[in-house]
């Protein structure tokens, strides 16, 4: 055989590894059909809402503040203080195409490692097809430690770590019925299985996750109408907890609502063991309640943080001693919180 058709094969070969290793993520994951509801039954004439304070802010136009090193709170706790700058994302490990977005972030109890999900962004109508990578940092070093393969990643923004068992879960088909939930190495950042199920008939997966030191797991939706009953207004925020076990889910609703949502779209959602609260993210404003009052909250247990100018929050995780570090995307950063928050 001449040396023309034997290079022709040997590059035929080369571009098919590397096709394959561009597409094949990890063909050892494991996938789980859970058979029947993964919801708890409730009774809805049961399910009531906190009145709390209408801070609500409208959507914006996002803009950047390469320049601004710090954002100021406006209006309710913590009011004047500020999330300053802590790292600078873009050109130092994200770097490549503008669509490229931050979606979420994790970091680890000792507050050592942190997990970055950025994804790949196309057309809002197809985000559960929307592919990206997790980054993993040494965030006390400002440091990438390793760049993730390529995987599906929907939107991104339903990413969390639970500390009870170490293990790194994200929902790559949020908003959706047939539902999923994906576990990730932490050494390999490859996925090792995927939990597909149902909650019901008529609830969705919510865009957002995370964990309490309890290793349990939180999501929360928007109400997008009433269920007629006088305790569920439009548009109030539903909370749903549950347990991830070997090859199933389990949730329940939590019976009280949140009556004013932080935003209009919903970001995210956190959790601090130090505080032992949730932090609900949207853009320019923070709700955050007590997970010891879940079903019984009063108008003064639930916080409500407003944020001046126009950035796009994103994500927000917290060490076991409180220390918060908040993703935004315009611009590409992390910021730490004020003390305390």
């Amino acid at each position: 055989m001449c040396k023309k058709y034997i290079k022709k094969i040997i590059t035929s070969v080369l571009i098919c590894s590397l096709v394959l290793e561009t597409t094949i993520t990890n063909v050892d994951a494991k996938t789980y059909n859970q058979s029947g509801n993964a919801l708890k039954g409730y009774v809805a004439k049961d399910y009531h809402v906190v009145n709390n304070t209408n801070y609500t802010r409208k959507r914006y136009k996002y803009k950047y503040y390469y320049d601004a090193k710090s954002i100021k709170i406006t209006k309710g706790y913590k009011k004047n203080s500020k999330f300053t700058r802590y790292w600078m994302l873009k050109n130092s490990i994200f770097k490549g195409k503008s669509s490229t977005s931050p979606q979420s972030i994790c970091v680890t109890p000792d507050g050592r490692i942190a997990y970055i999900l950025v994804t790949n962004m196309h057309s809002a109508s197809k985000e559960n097809n929307w592919t990206g990578r997790i980054y993993k940092v040494d965030i006390l070093k400002k440091k990438l430690l390793k760049k993730g393969p390529k995987i599906k990643t929907g939107h991104g923004q339903a990413m969390g770590y639970n500390p009870k068992t170490k293990q790194l879960w994200f929902s790559n088909k949020n908003k959706e019925i047939n539902t999923n939930l994906v576990q990730i190495s932490t050494k390999t950042l490859k996925i090792v299985k995927t939990i597909n199920f149902v909650l019901s008939s008529t609830v969705r997966m919510g865009n957002n996750l995370t964990f309490d030191k309890k290793g349990r797991v939180y999501f929360y939706t928007r109400s997008a109408g009433k269920w007629g009953a006088p305790g569920d207004p439009v548009n109030n925020i539903k909370i749903y907890r549950g347990r991830i076990h070997k090859k199933s889910v389990s949730f329940s609703l939590i019976m009280q609502g949140i009556k004013n949502p932080p935003g209009q779209i919903g970001q995210s959602l956190g959790y601090n063991p130090k505080s032992n609260r949730l932090y609900l993210v949207d853009d320019g404003e923070i709700i955050s309640v007590p997970v010891s009052k879940l079903g019984h909250l009063k108008k003064k247990d639930v916080r409500t943080t407003v944020f001046g100018k126009r950035r796009e929050f994103e994500g927000l995780s917290f060490d076991k001693k409180g220390n918060g570090y908040f993703l935004t995307n315009k611009p590409y950063e992390i910021m730490k919180t004020c003390k305390g928050f």
